[in-house]
């Protein structure tokens, strides 16, 4: 009997035929038949939201070979923003070979998680847990990992790589110290340092791994001998030397905070609510939206926020009366607040809740619900009950996966539902005015634009978010309001924005500028532009100038920088035809 999780003896009889661990090769062929069916149909998902400046209009995924550029561009998210210029170089610009990876990434993680599990069933605070049952644990567990709904957005929106890939090294990481500790074999705690090195270098929340390669040793090895303090020391050695690195060119207080306009005590209390919200999406994961109706708590607490608080340190301390009765429901438990403390405690960020920051904390919850469940119809020998159950749970799973990425594919019906599931939120209604923008059905943009800047205007001390200006700018411009554009783009205080916004509004205003003929002041603009965040549409721009001003040449090289960058830039391929045209042939 095992004394370090409860069993009992009413399905020993069933449990017999569990006893046998699935083979490797049938575990990994399950994870990949199973990403297969949720996400084959995702490779023709079009760019979204921050895919454009963060890689189609990023100069710094452009070449994979320069380095430099990448390590300015982020040092703290280099070998995320890496991949994207890997993919850049070696797929081309268009998104299906972004989405190619970024389901590779899924499937890797999937795995890694299976094999960290494999390892903590044959630790030593597990007992005999190898025998029976929970041998298949690993392989249920990451099933429902592939298959979850909440975990679409980290895999389907391609720019939100950077935390499924952050979750790939974190899992990988603590897996390879698992085995390490189990075989005591170095090269595994070397391996571990490298994605430790790697994790800390994706995504700012892998800087809780060391906590949480501490948390294995002590739940599943229950000792920090010899072996266990040199392996933990080199792992943490590796994790400071990291974060020592990205130090020295990101300012502390920059570290520690996305954004100064909200305080620490209000963003944790407003997070206490947030990850009650995250719990039930998990639990029942209905009506997924982008942009959730989170209200900031701000001043002094409310009660409702001090019962949130309570819920949560109550399941904390359940998993630390777990810790040995029940270590992998423990481990679950913690490894979900855990996962959750760099985003949701008291590091302010802007976007109060967004669902791809629970990939990686989902593997804690799948790990304590699924251990817990089985262990009960274990129990109660019902356990041919709860294999039925847990194929129903994911073939649910794997519907819902399929229907959220189904609608992914068409963006504007996307955001026609975010808007119609939060029709208070400002920047949904901004997001959808952008597609329709993109898709040239600017009355309806600038309808949507209006809509968020009139949100804007009645929420206290909110002041609009140059976003939504820059695009409705630009929207006006399109329709033909070419003076009403450059009058509202001339409102932004333009030093205290953002090299991103501040490139945008300089952006907008050129192209104004061009429309209205008015060409020396459009080239001013475009070339401030280019100078703070440059962009396809500001470089299409120059080449309209040069190509009005008759210098053709010239407009054919930056018309075709455009292309190379963005094959499918209308603007610069129409310039190169209609260049082409005169000089009697195409281009």
């Amino acid at each position: 009997m095992n004394n370090n999780e409860p069993t009992g003896d009413a399905g020993a009889g069933v449990n017999e035929s569990f006893g046998r661990a699935p083979h490797p090769r049938l575990a990994v062929t399950l994870l990949a038949i199973a990403v297969l069916l949720g996400y084959w149909h995702t490779t023709d998902v079009p760019f979204y939201f921050d895919d454009f400046p963060g890689i189609v209009e990023n100069p710094a995924v452009f070449d994979a070979g320069d380095w430099a550029a990448i390590w300015q561009y982020s040092s703290a998210r280099f070998v995320g923003v890496l991949t994207f210029a890997l993919n850049h170089s070696l797929t081309g610009p268009e998104p299906a070979g972004f989405h190619v990876v970024n389901i590779l990434i899924h499937f890797l993680t999937a795995v890694a998680l299976w094999g960290l599990l494999t390892g903590l069933v044959r630790s030593p605070g597990m007992g005999d847990s190898a025998a029976g049952w929970k041998v298949w644990l690993p392989l249920l567990v990451a099933l429902l990992f592939v298959l979850h709904p909440l975990q679409t957005q980290a895999v389907t929106y391609i720019v939100q790589r950077l935390a499924s890939l952050a979750a790939l090294w974190y899992l990988a990481a603590l897996a390879a110290y698992t085995w390490g500790r189990l075989r005591s074999d170095w090269r595994w705690f070397g391996l571990a340092a490298v994605f430790t090195l790697f994790a800390f270098f994706t995504k700012q929340n892998a800087a809780t791994l060391p906590a949480a390669i501490i948390l294995v040793e002590l739940l599943f090895f229950r000792q920090l001998g010899v072996i266990g303090r040199l392996s933990v020391a080199a792992v943490v050695a590796s994790a400071v030397g990291a974060l020592v690195l990205v130090v020295q060119f990101t300012p502390l207080g920059d570290m520690l905070r996305e954004t100064s306009e909200i305080g620490r005590s209000d963003y944790l209390a407003t997070q206490m609510g947030v990850l009650w919200r995250y719990v039930s999406l998990f639990f029942l994961p209905i009506d997924q939206r982008l942009e959730y109706s989170i209200p900031l708590v701000t001043g002094p607490w409310p009660a409702q926020v001090y019962g949130q608080l309570a819920g949560h340190l109550s399941l904390i301390v359940v998993g630390f009366l777990l810790w040995r009765r029940a270590p992998l429901i423990a481990f679950g438990i913690l490894f979900y607040y855990l996962a959750h403390l760099v985003e949701s405690s008291f590091l302010p960020i802007t976007d109060l809740a967004v669902e791809h920051r629970t990939y990686l904390p989902n593997a804690g919850l799948i790990i304590a619900t699924v251990t817990g469940l089985a262990w009960f119809a274990n129990r109660k020998g019902m356990l041919p009950v709860g294999v039925v159950a847990i194929s129903a749970v994911l073939i649910l799973s794997g519907w819902l996966t399929y229907q959220r990425n189904e609608l992914w594919r068409d963006p504007v019906a996307f955001m026609h539902r975010d808007v119609h599931l939060s029709p208070d939120v400002e920047r949904a209604w901004t997001s959808l005015g952008k597609e329709l923008m993109r898709r040239g059905r600017f009355n309806e943009a600038l309808s949507a634009f209006g809509k968020a800047l009139n949100l804007a205007r009645t929420e206290d001390g909110l002041e609009v978010r140059p976003e939504t200006l820059s695009n409705a700018v630009m929207a006006l411009h399109y329709t033909g309001q070419h003076k009403k554009a450059f009058e509202m783009a001339r409102i932004l205080p333009v030093k205290e924005l953002k090299p991103v916004d501040r490139g945008k509004l300089h952006e907008v205003r050129g192209l104004a500028l061009i429309d209205l003929n008015a060409l020396e002041p459009a080239r001013k603009e475009l070339e401030l532009s280019l100078k703070a965040w440059p962009s396809p549409n500001a470089l299409s721009g120059m080449a309209v100038i040069e190509a009005r001003m008759g210098n053709g040449d010239k407009a054919r090289d930056l018309a075709r920088q455009v292309v190379q960058a963005v094959p499918d830039h209308r603007v610069a391929r129409d310039l190169l035809q209609e260049l082409g045209s005169v000089r009697g042939g195409s281009d």
